[in-house]
């Protein structure tokens, strides 16, 4: 996996995501990723969702198919805590799935990025339905973005500011 990263504060939560994955025992293949994915959703925030997500990532960190986007205009820490890795798995779950299900779009690093966020926000409204403590006013805007069907846009203009060069 690639993971560029356009701000400093997400090197804490990398490093607690990359801690979760290295628990993960064995690679799991693509067909355990995308059963994994389908577990986080169908299971939401659960320790069998953790669990999957753990592998989710494992897999996505070691796979040259998947790219990660992580930018402040994307994602943020709510709350410094757990719920913070869990969402950021969240995120690069519906990431890999683009990726895997989308092959011919590889060349497009960025295809994945609205995917990314609606997974990530399908798990902060589980959360926030169940803990309203952790409601989060950036989190409500993207949320508010997608409603309106206007998230794609927003993602859009700010990749325009990204620098496009490969590694």
């Amino acid at each position: 996996m690639r993971i560029e990263q356009h701000a400093l504060s997400l090197i804490f939560a990398v490093a607690l995501l990359c801690g979760v994955a290295s628990e993960a025992s064995a690679l799991p293949s693509e067909r355990e990723v995308v059963d994994g994915i389908k577990v986080m959703i169908e299971k939401p925030l659960t320790s069998e969702a953790l669990e999957a997500g753990s592998a989710v990532v494992a897999f996505a960190e070691a796979s040259s198919k998947i790219n990660v986007l992580i930018a402040p205009q994307f994602w943020c820490p709510v709350s410094h805590s757990e719920r913070d890795t869990e969402l950021l798995a969240y995120y690069i779950a519906g990431a890999t799935k683009f990726d895997l299900e989308n092959q011919s779009r590889k060349h497009d690093r960025f295809a994945n990025v609205p995917t990314a966020i609606r997974t990530m926000l399908f798990a902060y409204r589980t959360l926030v339905s169940a803990s309203p403590e952790h409601s989060s006013r950036f989190f409500d805007r993207l949320s508010t973005l997608d409603r309106q069907g206007r998230l794609d846009e927003y993602v859009a203009r700010c990749l325009a500011n990204v620098n496009p060069r490969r590694s």
